[in-house]
């Protein structure tokens, strides 16, 4: 995979992607806390990575023809990141779930 150099890429950016969205999990059930919830909460933005990431890969596997989705994926990664940054602004819980879902 290491010598292809589109595979080298899109493991890359699945490696930084993952290591930034699958952090939000980790804080979950603080930031649940935070929002003014508990354990539904927690559970409840949980569900909203993974439906984001299944409905991201269902829109982009299905409905996507391959070479837009090859010119695509790069920046709808770098937009997935980015989407995140509003939460330094301490958002209500509805903002939060939103960017989650992106």
């Amino acid at each position: 995979m290491f010598a292809d150099p589109w595979l080298r890429h899109c493991l890359l950016l699945v490696w930084l992607v993952s290591a930034f969205a699958f952090g939000t999990e980790a804080i979950a059930y603080p930031l649940a806390r935070e929002l003014g919830g508990g354990p539904p909460l927690a559970g409840v933005l949980m569900a909203a990575i993974a439906l984001g990431y299944a409905t991201g890969a269902t829109v982009l596997t299905w409905w996507t023809r391959p070479a837009v989705r090859d010119r695509v994926t790069v920046p709808l990664a770098v937009l997935s990141g980015l989407a995140l940054l509003p939460m330094f602004a301490h958002p209500p819980a509805p903002v939060v779930l939103a960017l989650l879902f992106c």
